[in-house]
Parts: C-alpha cells; sequence; structure tokens
C-alpha cells in the first residue's frame, strides 16, 4: 500500500528543477530560506539517487505547542517546513516496559495508515526517534 505524503511528487521535482542557486547565496538570506534549501536539496539527492523520495526525518518539520497529553504520550502542533502544513504530532515514549503495549502501537499504525474515511482523521506519516514513535496526522 502507497503512504500518502504531504507532497505530491511532480510538485517538488517541478519545484528542484528551479533549486539552482547557490548554497552560499541562500545562507545570505533569511534562515527559513536556508531551511528550505537544505529540505529542497535533500530530496533532490533522494530522486536523483534512488527515483523516490527520501525517507521523512524529524528535521522537515517544526514542533510547536503541546495541545494535550495521554497515558501513553502527548499530541504537538507541527509545522511541515516545506509545504508549510500544520499538523498534529502524537509522540509515544518507547521507554513501554510491557510488550502488550507495544503491540498496540504496532496495530494503531497499521490501522490508521490503512484508514481513509471523511469522518476519520487523516494520517500523513510515522516517524521513530531514539525515544518516541511519532504519529503526523491532520489536526482537528
Amino acid at each position: 500500500m502507497k503512504e500518502k505524503k504531504l507532497y505530491e511528487v511532480s510538485d517538488v521535482q517541478n519545484e528542484l528543477e528551479e533549486l539552482t542557486e547557490d548554497e552560499e547565496e541562500i545562507k545570505t538570506r533569511s534562515p527559513r530560506m536556508y531551511e528550505i534549501w537544505e529540505i529542497k536539496k535533500d530530496i533532490k539527492v533522494a530522486f536523483k539517487r534512488d527515483m523516490r523520495p527520501p525517507v521523512t526525518t524529524l528535521k522537515y518539520y517544526k514542533i510547536g505547542r503541546i495541545l494535550g497529553r495521554g497515558s501513553f504520550g502527548k499530541v504537538n502542533l507541527a509545522l511541515h517546513k516545506l509545504t508549510r502544513k500544520i499538523v498534529a504530532v502524537k509522540s509515544i515514549n518507547k521507554k513501554l516496559e510491557k510488550a502488550d503495549q507495544m503491540a498496540k502501537i504496532k496495530n494503531e499504525k497499521d490501522i490508521v495508515a490503512k484508514l481513509r474515511h471523511k469522518n476519520v482523521v487523516k494520517f500523513f506519516e510515522y516517524l521513530e526517534t531514539d525515544k518516541h514513535y511519532l504519529f503526523f496526522m491532520e489536526i482537528c
């Protein structure tokens, strides 16, 4: 099953064709411009090397304030730096001791990745860091 991404591949490829600025020239502009330039460079390299989008990392997002807390983790606002789309990110601590809790997290990931319905929160991406499992979803 294809994963739903926050960007369309053809749109990104068109934008990357315009990525002709020199790194030193970009550094003289705003820090935001340099961030966007680095992300676009990563994407361009991945397309040339692997013929597919790069694996998304946490550096593509800016994590914001906490929206809520639960028994497993918390939910924050996040901004996808390239598309400027605001999403919710559910973070679950990896220090879960029970195997049944780990199974629940895996089941949740599998289920929400497959669900597509207008009345269900859209799931965009899943990432793992050293300390957390991250679910990127639409904000309600």
